[in-house]
């Protein structure tokens, strides 16, 4: 079942924090909470899981306020956060920079900014996390995103939320790859060799050249089929002995 992406808001303004509110639902979004100052937001991140803040740097009369916040949480190394903000003196702008944030938005702003903003704070997140892993490069086409247990897969401009668990398999077709959920499919405009990269859960199995499977899904085999879902998958001859290996027989 695919799941939204989980953004909460910190904008001190009732009248733009609602209007804000109202455009991420537009686009898809789930706004969980709104908070109109710090109080209780680091509470709320230990018992909740959020995919992105989005956070108004000036709250009521700290000037810094948000700013404050990400440096006292440390959210550069928790999720991805995006600044709100209609200052850009670079005072303000030099100590933003400092804590990490994953992008940043001007006010006034469009509702096309505000969806390119929220794409660019996932997308940076996840190339700084793989930055900062020995041994790790980019892939060579940034699709798809990890957070946590899902992948944030791009379809009709907006990074959607799909939980690894719901995957069914994986399946190569020239130079795209389409991922076959429970609910729904992805195609996506990279190759299978990437995607494997990014599945480095261990329930997930390279079975054929053109086959990934997820192992909790299987609902039979017989000989070199795997059957999940309903279709038949091949398993080629080198790993069928490892497949077997995977699953209690009796």
């Amino acid at each position: 079942m695919k799941m939204m992406v989980n953004i909460v808001v910190i904008e001190d303004d009732q009248l733009l924090a609602m209007d804000l509110v109202a455009r991420l639902e537009d686009m898809g979004y789930r706004v969980p909470a709104h908070f109109d100052s710090t109080d209780g937001v680091g509470d709320y991140l230990k018992a909740n899981p959020v995919d992105l803040m989005i956070i108004d740097i000036e709250l009521g009369d700290q000037r810094f306020g948000g700013i404050e916040l990400a440096e006292s949480l440390g959210l550069k190394f928790l999720m991805p956060f995006m600044y709100l903000t209609s200052h850009a003196e670079g005072d303000i702008v030099s100590r933003a920079r400092a804590t990490g944030p994953s992008s940043y938005l001007l006010k006034p702003y469009a509702q096309a900014e505000l969806q390119i903003a929220i794409e660019l704070a996932l997308a940076n997140f996840e190339a700084k996390k793989v930055a900062n892993r020995p041994g790790e490069s980019l892939p060579e086409k940034t699709d798809h995103y990890l957070v946590k247990s899902a992948l944030f897969i791009k379809k009709d401009f907006r990074f959607h939320r799909l939980e690894v668990n719901d995957i069914l398999y994986v399946e190569a077709q020239s130079n795209y790859t389409l991922i076959t959920a429970q609910d729904e499919e992805f195609l996506l405009t990279v190759t299978m060799k990437i995607v494997e990269k990014k599945l480095n859960w261990p329930f997930f199995m390279r079975i054929h050249r053109s086959y990934i499977v997820n192992l909790h899904q299987v609902e039979a085999f017989e000989g070199n089929m795997a059957f999940v879902a309903g279709k038949r998958l091949p398993i080629s001859e080198p790993n069928r002995v490892a497949f077997l290996q995977r699953f209690n027989k009796l």
